[in-house]
């Protein structure tokens, strides 16, 4: 879910609201003070969340259910 992937680190919109949207951009685009915060926020998102140990855990995960997969 984008929701847990982005956490506060984005300005979340609907998607079939295109205004929302375009106020969403707006806001990023006139507010630099927010716009430094959300990427400030993003690259400590990116280090949480996809680390090397996570990734090799993921890369794992996918190899065993694989593994499985392929024999049943």
């Amino acid at each position: 879910c984008i929701t847990e992937i982005a956490g506060d680190a984005a300005l979340l919109v609907d998607c079939d609201k295109i205004d929302d949207l375009v106020e969403a951009m707006k806001k990023i685009i006139i507010n630099k003070k927010l716009r430094r915060e959300l990427v400030t926020m993003g690259k400590n998102r990116i280090v949480t969340l996809f680390s090397e140990s996570y990734i090799q855990k993921q890369v794992d995960n996918l190899f065993t259910f694989l593994q499985d997969s392929n024999g049943k």
